[in-house]
């Protein structure tokens, strides 16, 4: 195994605080000015995708490495942002569908964004120009133009996600032999598959996260009396298993109305601690309540946003320009880039022991895996 890591990189801001604005800085070559583009703006969707595994979120934060920070770059150096504008989202009514952290995927994620419109340059090049640029894990899968009043956070219905889970994480821990072991002996079980028993008990674990609930200890910094610590799932399960040759993982889908902070992480970490440890469904019922618990937090590689509903947008008949929809080969494309995600999330634990090295904190320290 890879050495463990002795420190911890800091996760990104919470996900209802808004993101602090970078001064423009000189990237590959990028030189921001004062020049204006005379052209006219126009409001358009982009919607993207992208391997979280080496950025820090998706969210645009001064000193870290983002997927947005690599959008707007982009876009820049295809011109569709007038250098006096480079490094001031706002600038450009920049806003994302959804806010991912640190090591979380997307297979389908949306920015609202005003752009320089050029007479020969439709959607579809648009596209090709900045997927040439754009690092190849980071892919826009459509662009749509859309009204001026268009928000791609406000305007969305929720938002479904999706965990791939190595099964080795939810075997039952042998406690007859407590000892400590040392990291560099741990060896995950990557023969480890789910028996039938495992799979009713997983299917009743989502069962119980289902409708509103108070996720205050699925978070941080909020409390039981918190309003904002009130969310609602409206499906989850768990209906996937996947064969991934070295090991199985399991499939787990949510889809909610909106998310707090670490919530999913802190669930699928909650559905580990009932497995391995064998405690029963009044811990996890409890934890709605005002007790106070401190839940694991599942690592962010085998996360992923895989869609963003606007279909009640979509049903409006006014103030529209166009609907917010993929075409099927825009949808063949994404399903590619998905598959693509799963290996990829295959080799981080395969290559770097993402997970076998989370579980062993889970197992000896704990309280690495709780904040």
């Amino acid at each position: 195994m890879e050495p463990i890591e002795k420190s911890e990189l800091k996760d990104e801001k919470k996900d209802q605080e808004q993101p602090k604005e970078e001064e423009p800085k000189e990237k590959d070559s990028i030189k921001p000015s004062q020049e204006k583009i005379k052209l006219p703006k126009r409001k358009y969707a982009i919607i993207h995708g992208y391997f979280g595994q080496d950025y820090s979120g998706n969210t645009k934060n001064p000193g870290v490495h983002t997927v947005e920070e690599e959008l707007e770059n982009a876009l820049y150096k295809e011109k569709f942002i007038s250098p006096c504008n480079y490094g001031n989202l706002k600038k450009i009514n920049w806003m994302r569908a959804s806010r991912t952290d640190k090591g979380v995927s997307a297979i389908m994620n949306v920015i609202s964004v005003k752009l320089h419109k050029y007479p020969d340059v439709d959607e579809i090049d648009m596209k090709e120009k900045l997927n040439k640029v754009l690092p190849k894990d980071i892919h826009i899968f459509r662009i749509i133009e859309v009204s001026d009043h268009f928000d791609s956070k406000d305007n969305n219905n929720n938002r479904e996600y999706h965990y791939i889970l190595p099964t080795f994480l939810l075997e039952r821990k042998n406690e007859e032999n407590k000892d400590f072991i040392k990291y560099e002996d741990y060896k995950p079980n990557y023969g480890y598959k789910l028996t039938e028993e495992d799979i009713n008990k997983l299917k009743e674990i989502c069962k119980i996260f289902l409708g509103t609930k108070k996720y205050h200890n699925y978070t941080q910094k909020v409390g039981f009396s918190d309003m904002s610590s009130q969310r609602h799932i409206i499906e989850m399960n768990c209906d996937d298993i996947i064969d991934l040759g070295d090991f199985q993982a399991i499939k787990f889908k949510i889809i909610g109305q909106s998310f707090l902070y670490n919530q999913i992480r802190k669930m699928i970490g909650m559905i580990i601690d009932l497995m391995r440890y064998g405690k029963d469904m009044d811990y996890l019922k409890n934890s709605f309540l005002s007790n106070k618990y401190e839940i694991p937090k599942a690592p962010g590689e085998g996360l992923y946003l895989k869609n963003i509903d606007y279909s009640k947008y979509n049903d409006r008949k006014l103030n529209k320009k166009n609907n917010i929809f993929l075409t099927t080969e825009d949808e063949k494309e994404m399903e590619e880039f998905r598959n693509e995600l799963v290996q990829k999330i295959k080799r981080t634990e395969l290559e770097q022991k993402a997970f076998s090295a989370w579980l062993w904190k889970l197992d000896y320290k704990r309280d690495l895996v709780v904040n």
